[in-house]
Order: C-alpha cells, then structure tokens, then sequence
C-alpha cells in the first residue's frame, strides 16, 4: 500500500528542524533542503507509526510498491533524510538504525503546525494580576496560572512556554509583542483574578501578538469550589480561541480531575514550593504537606504521585533511616495514584522516576517516553527521559533532552536536579571533563542540595585530582553531616548502571575510598 498524499501532513516540527509537506522542504541547523516526494513519504511512513519499528519491507511496500526493487532506493532515502534533518553519523537523534529489523522514528519534540508559521498554536500564560483584598490568598491566583499553563500543554499540537518562564513578565509593565518575542510564542494568556470570601472573579483574554489584536476574552464569576470547573472553562476557552479544531469532548477528557478542595489544593502548592531550597528540611516539609492533603483529600492522585517521588528522592539522598520502609511507602502511593489515574502524565512520571530511583532504567524508560508524549511541554518528565535513556542505552542524545529542559525552563524550581541529571548522563558516556562541569553547575544551581557537591567527586576521581575530590567530599558534608563513606558506596553500587564504560566498580569504589575525607 502506497502512503497518502502528503498535504494532509502541512507542516511539522522535528526537534529543530522544519519539515513542509506541502513545500517540499527540510528546514533546520543543517540549512534548507528540498526533498523529493518518495523521501518524505519514507517520512510519512515513519510518523504513522512513531515510535515503532518499521521494517525495510514494509517501508519499500508503503512507498514503492511490491515488486519495484526499492532497497537501494530506500538506504538513499533514509541517508538523505538524515543528512537534511541533522542526524550525525554515529548518533543519529530521529531515524534510529534497529539491526535486522528496520528503523525507528523518535518524535518527542515533534509539534504539528498550520497556517502562517510555527508560532501559530503557541502560547504563553502571564502571571494573572491578583486584585484579592487578602494577600492569604495568592498561592491561589499562582496556582491558577500553573494549573492552566500545564492542562494547555496537554491539548494536542499546541506548544505552551514553561510558567516559571513566562512569570518572568508581568503583562502591564512590557509590549506583548516584546513577551511574545522573548518567549517565543505567539498568543499571550492575560488576567486579573480575585478571591473575597467564598467567590472567585476572573477576567482572562488572550492576545495575538503578531496581529496586536484581542482574539478572545471572557469574564468569570463563581463558588471557591467551583475552581476547577472555572479553569476547565478557561482551558477550554484559550483552547479553541488559538486552535479551532480542537475537539472539547477530547479536551474534557484530559481535564477530568476530582472536587476541588481548598485547603488540599494550598498544601500541595505549599509542598512544590519548597523545592526552590532543596534540602533534607525541604523535604519533610514537602512530605508533611503532602500527607496533610491526603488527609483531606485521599483519592487525589496528584498528591500520591507528588509523595512517591519525594519518598522516593530521599531514599536516593540518604534523607531516611529506613530506606525499605519508605520505598514501600512509595510504592504504595504509586499504586494508589495508578489506581486513580493511571494515564495522567504526572502519574506516569512518578512510575518513570520510582523506577530509575530503584536502579531500573529498563522500566524507567516506556513510561517517561509515554509522559512526554503526552505532555510534551514538561521540561522535568523529558530531562527525566534523558537521563534514563543515557542510563539505559548509552545514547548521547538523551544529554540533548536534558539540554532542551535546561534551555526551556531556566527558572523551573527542578532545574539545578535536571544538571545532576546532565552530570550522570554525561558520566555514563564517559565525558568526564563534561561530566565535572555540570556538576559544578549542579552545586551552583542548588547550593543548598549537597549531592551537586558530592558527585563533582566522581569524574575527579577518575581523572586523578584527588585532592580535588576530596574537598569536593568535604563541602558535601558540610551541607549534611549525616553522610558516610559507607552509604554512599551503598548508593553508588546500587546505581552501578550509571558508570562509565571500562571503569571496574571495585576500582571506582577503591578511588571514592581513598578520596573520603578522614
């Protein structure tokens, strides 16, 4: 069977790279390219089933035709797609070589795109301006804002710049058109929000920022616990105001979430706010107001999720003097939160990120790749992603999602883990020097998290700066006494898929040994 006409495809992203169906071109780091027709059906081919492995037989069959002698012409094909979509020889980041069984497309950075160019379907939500008398009730407006920016980066073909980006600018006090233009989008998200009593007011419209136009906007008026039934109408509103095609049926079925309920909602804020300090207090005061949730709310799958993976981290951090016990308590919360919402992407992170904190990559891997897909605008699921993958299959582009998380959002409150994330997959392919410099940017990023500082340690060791090491180790102590030579050994044999290819663990171990400090 022949594959379609290609017009139906318009214009899509791939990383970087531009690729118009209707034009015929490749457009991207590697320059523009003009492609031929059977070359971009091999591509059609391969997006119809991103992802999967598609056989040389089959892809011969879709677009030449049984019978027509295309294997030459398909190796051609594939060449050139690889050379105009900047694919380099021995790390080929979109068409993946699977020996004797075809190729594979990887997609996670694609976004389908229509009409006057890239930026029509993208947006930013600005900080709504908060005009509640009590000043208590702030986290609310914020909230809001967070909540919107992450259910619209759920709707299809829709590209969405991180919040803790675009909270950066405030909507009176720069041009939208210089927002958008810093931001990269097209379509500003603006507001004003207030809380009196039991009744939230809101004002939301969006901007058009090439046009310098209003292109939408609506007043609401309503309970307090109504709140996520008003952000469902909004969602839905910016939605269909940017993309006319968006199906709302489609839409409700991503926004489907539980009864709103203030004081669990304020806890569950409370608890993603403290990760701008990181530290074993941040911790417990993460975990002490996401139990107090639960109390309210105990069918909020949110809450379980956001609970495994801290569980989870300070098994990782040696934040626990039972580390079994509280793994299982993880696991439990996992289940209750799969439970609940077993295809919510936060959910599916929380599997991905108890897995890889479990030394499994093989599992971490399916479902962190499923969570970027289907929120492809949340930069911590893919610099999760990459880390594992590096773990996984030593494959250098996993730094490069890590990298495009970093560059997305700079001002995310995970961003100094994602350059620990960066450390460990530049660790795994053996770029030591790479490996110390992200480290290091580790410990700036965080400063108040000692793990930046106590892997700077690794690479040292392995290059021969001992004496480096082992100031690194001190400086690691000093932020938490409570670690030993000995926990820390434990850690890193647990983790031992992260080592660099021909490095002996019992050599590594003997060279951390040395290092520690007396």
């Amino acid at each position: 069977m022949v594959a379609g006409r290609l017009g139906k495809l318009g214009i899509i992203r791939l990383g970087t790279a531009k690729i118009d169906f209707d034009r015929m071109t490749i457009e991207g780091e590697a320059g523009r390219f003009s492609v031929e027709p059977k070359v971009l059906r091999v591509l059609q081919a391969l997006l119809d089933r991103q992802g999967e492995v598609v056989s040389r037989e089959d892809l011969i069959d879709q677009v030449w035709g049984v019978g027509f002698g295309g294997d030459e012409r398909l190796s051609r094909a594939i060449s050139l797609l690889r050379k105009a979509l900047g694919d380099r020889r021995g790390n080929h980041q979109f068409i993946k070589t699977i020996p004797k069984r075809g190729y594979r497309l990887r997609t996670l950075a694609m976004a389908t795109q229509s009409g006057t160019g890239d930026s029509d379907r993208s947006l930013a939500v600005l900080r709504f301006k908060d005009l509640s008398p009590d000043a208590s009730t702030h986290f609310l407006a914020d909230g809001l804002c967070q909540d919107l920016t992450n259910m619209l980066s759920r709707v299809p073909n829709q590209r969405v710049a991180p919040y803790t980006t675009a909270v950066q600018f405030e909507a009176d006090k720069f041009a939208a058109e210089t927002v958008a233009r810093e931001l990269k989008v097209r379509h500003l998200a603006i507001g004003t929000f207030s809380a009196i009593e039991r009744d939230i007011r809101l004002r939301v419209s969006v901007v058009d920022a090439v046009a310098n136009q209003t292109i939408w906007s609506e007043k609401y008026h309503a309970r307090l616990d109504q709140f996520f039934e008003v952000q469902e109408e909004v969602v839905q509103g910016i939605a269909t105001a940017i993309n006319s095609e968006v199906e709302v049926a489609a839409l409700k079925s991503l926004l489907r979430r539980p009864a709103f309920d203030l004081t669990a909602y304020e806890h569950i804020q409370a608890a993603e706010a403290q990760r701008w300090a990181y530290s074993r207090d941040a911790s417990e005061r993460i975990i002490t107001h996401l139990r107090s949730a639960l109390d309210i709310e105990p069918r909020n799958p949110l809450a379980h999720a956001a609970l495994t993976v801290q569980l989870a981290q300070n098994v990782t951090s040696l934040w626990t003097d039972n580390p079994a016990a509280t793994f299982a308590d993880a696991r439990e919360h996992l289940k209750k939160a799969q439970a609940l919402s077993p295809n919510h992407p936060e959910v599916l992170t929380a599997t991905g990120i108890l897995a890889s904190m479990d030394g499994r990559a093989d599992l971490a891997v399916p479902v962190l790749e499923r969570a970027v897909e289907l929120d492809p605008n949340n930069p911590h699921s893919r610099a999760l992603y990459g880390w594992q993958l590096t773990c996984l299959e030593r494959e250098p582009e996993g730094v490069d999602h890590i990298r495009s998380a970093e560059r997305d959002a700079p001002h995310h409150p995970r961003y100094g883990n994602w350059v620990n994330y960066r450390g460990y997959a530049e660790f795994r392919l053996g770029n030591l020097e790479a490996s110390l410099r992200a480290f290091e940017d580790a410990a700036i990023s965080l400063p108040t998290y000692y793990q930046g500082f106590l892997n700077r340690a690794h690479p040292l060791v392995l290059l021969g700066r001992m004496n480096e090491a082992t100031a690194a180790i001190r400086e690691a102590i000093e932020l938490e006494p409570r670690i030993s030579l000995q926990q820390h050994i434990a850690n890193v044999r647990r983790f031992s898929f992260q080592a660099p290819p021909g490095v002996s663990m019992n050599d590594f171990v003997d060279l951390l040994t040395e290092a520690w400090p007396e």
